[in-house]
């Protein structure tokens, strides 16, 4: 079976790694999607990234809707407002014929 990804995006303060509390923010949503995802069969959190503005976060597993909807309460309830975009991948990285589909939170 393919791994899909749930991938988000919240943009930062100016063009670097954003104010040291945007980055403590983060970090508190990526604990709380880790606990979250511990609970199930989603998948799982593969890490954080800093730079250009923005902060992305990786989730990956067997599907994409499944993972996204198990996480969407806590991506809603923190960073609305904050026009965050998340993409669901639906297969491989490396497929070019995969499905994705972007929502804003």
């Amino acid at each position: 079976m393919a791994e899909h990804a749930v991938i988000v995006e919240v943009p930062l303060s100016g063009e670097g790694f954003g104010e040291p509390a945007e980055r403590d923010e983060i970090r508190r949503i990526s604990r709380e999607i880790d606990a979250k995802l511990a609970q199930g069969t989603f998948g799982e959190l593969d890490g954080d990234e800093f730079g250009g503005g923005s902060a992305t976060l990786y989730l990956y597993g067997p599907s994409a809707d499944e993972l996204f909807d198990a996480v969407l309460p806590i991506l809603a309830g923190a960073l609305s407002g904050r026009r965050a975009t998340v993409t669901l991948r639906y297969g491989e990285a490396d497929d070019t014929s995969v499905q994705q589909r972007s929502v804003s939170i």
